[in-house]
């Protein structure tokens, strides 16, 4: 299924109750945008990683992917990212799915954001997606649904009547009782988990200029679950946020601060063994620097392949 995804190819398709195509949701034109920023473990001096992905075709059944730095534990991707990354995804998207226009509206996913950052994800992110559209065309004013998903939360659902597991079954919905009492927001578990307790998605509603209502939020996010390109069954997750978690995770390791890079990593020291034969026992306990060793991590590496190597299978 991965190779498939890489050539170009689509596992499913949602046709849910309401749909009369590929996707009843989409009659209008409509891009797909997903966000994710993924920060290294701690004590690295690595960046953190922004990743942005875009669907590529009508139904938003396959995606793109771009990533960026995005400074060192920067969680709101930066206006110079949203630029360089946003431009050529909706270039892209004008040209090989809109036939020369532009999406006549946008669904935004973010994921990993605290609730205190809601607003600068309005302020800042979708305000500069939106000034990056207007550089194209000052009269374009084009919609926007600002979606939030997260998983960072402690609520799970145990219904009388769930699976084998005891966990809900895939598509079961909670809106009320354990919700914000004036914010839009839900709890959607579309997956059905493999082993242990599920943990639903936690959907924040920020922004619907589309005036769309919440039963189609619900309905179009629960389909395109089953669309993820790397499963046969749905996805916790909204596609657009999962690929844009997974090219965030994987941009992390190629920048050069990274702590499993031999190009400015910081010194990696070992200790060496304490002997008890030193005179008065109190400088084998000292801390100084010649109980230490530094250890070149780049003859850790593996060697380069420098000459032509011949094998048998």
């Amino acid at each position: 299924m991965k190779v498939n995804a890489k050539l170009g190819g689509s596992t499913a398709r949602a046709i849910g109750p309401k749909s009369t195509g590929a996707s009843g949701l989409f009659t209008v034109s409509t891009m797909v945008l997903g966000a994710d920023v993924s920060h290294a473990a701690p004590g690295s001096q690595a960046s953190s990683m922004a990743a942005l992905t875009c669907s590529t075709d009508r139904p938003a059944v396959r995606y793109a992917a771009a990533c960026q730095t995005n400074g060192y534990r920067v969680e709101m991707i930066t206006t110079a990212n949203i630029n360089e990354m946003l431009k050529p995804m909706v270039q892209n998207w004008v040209a090989n799915v809109g036939g020369g226009k532009f999406p006549s509206r946008i669904v935004y996913f973010r994921d990993g954001v605290s609730e205190g950052q809601y607003q600068h994800i309005l302020q800042q992110e979708v305000q500069d997606m939106k000034t990056l559209l207007k550089t194209a065309d000052p009269t374009l004013n084009i919609p926007f649904i600002v979606i939030v998903g997260s998983k960072r939360h402690h609520v799970r659902f145990f219904p009388e009547k769930g699976d084998k597991n005891g966990n809900p079954m895939p598509g079961t919905l909670v809106e009320t009782g354990v919700t914000h009492p004036y914010e839009n927001d839900f709890y959607l578990c579309g997956h059905s988990a493999i082993k242990g307790t599920a943990r639903p998605a936690h959907y924040h509603v920020l922004l619907n200029e589309v005036n769309m209502s919440n039963e189609d939020i619900q309905l179009m996010i629960y389909e395109q679950s089953y669309q993820f390109m790397r499963s046969t069954t749905p996805v916790s997750q909204h596609p657009a946020i999962y690929y844009a978690h997974i090219a965030s995770n994987r941009a992390i390791p190629h920048d050069p601060r990274w702590a499993g890079s031999s190009d400015g990593a910081p010194p990696v020291v070992a200790s060496r063994p304490r002997s008890g034969s030193q005179s008065g026992g109190s400088q084998g306990r000292s801390g100084d620097s010649s109980s230490q060793v530094p250890i070149n991590v780049e003859k850790l590496l593996p060697m380069p392949n420098t000459s032509n190597i011949m094998t048998s299978m």
